[in-house]
């Protein structure tokens, strides 16, 4: 199993530096939160060291995909991790719990964090494309409902209303 995830990192750190990608961006961390699932699996109790893959996993997915993919992948390793521990027969081991309950927190915290990133950084797409100078021979009327139809896409909204005062004072236009 660690032959063949160490052929699938290589051809993944290949293809990056070629400028391809393997995978699309949405399932790259998840290949890395299964392997970890799998080699805890083969053992006999989940290791406090595999935390460490599945905290990475979680943190590309938060900061790629935004706060649900993060959730989402760190439900999955939560599961991952407790399944060996929680399957054998005895008692679970005593670390079990706790590392459980610090994988949770954890992820969920990065999880918010990479959610926050992923939405300011479209945010300041949204400014950076609202602040090119529109066409000063097109008009105001034109600026304005470009502005409008790039915070539509923005909020996945249906419809905009912007209601101004007019140039000459007399009353209101609405776009």
């Amino acid at each position: 199993l660690l032959a063949v995830y160490l052929l699938y990192g290589a051809a993944v750190a290949w293809a990056a530096y070629r400028g391809r990608s393997v995978f699309a961006a949405r399932t790259r961390p998840w290949p890395d939160m299964l392997v970890a699932g799998a080699l805890l699996a083969t053992g006999s109790v989940a290791q406090p060291e595999f935390l460490v893959i599945f905290f990475l996993a979680i943190l590309v997915g938060s900061f790629s995909r935004g706060f649900a993919e993060g959730v989402a992948l760190t439900a999955a390793s939560l599961l991952c991790f407790l399944a060996p521990g929680l399957l054998r027969t005895g008692p679970a081991p005593a670390f079990l719990y706790g590392h459980g309950v610090l994988l949770l927190l954890t992820g969920l915290l990065i999880a918010y964090c990479g959610g926050r990133q992923v939405a300011l950084r479209r945010r300041a797409a949204l400014l950076r494309e609202m602040s090119e100078a529109p066409d000063p021979s097109a008009g105001a009327d034109r600026a304005i409902t470009n502005g409008l139809r790039l915070l539509l896409s923005h909020f996945e909204a249906d419809t905009a209303v912007l209601v101004s005062p007019s140039a000459a004072g007399a009353g209101y236009l609405m776009y």
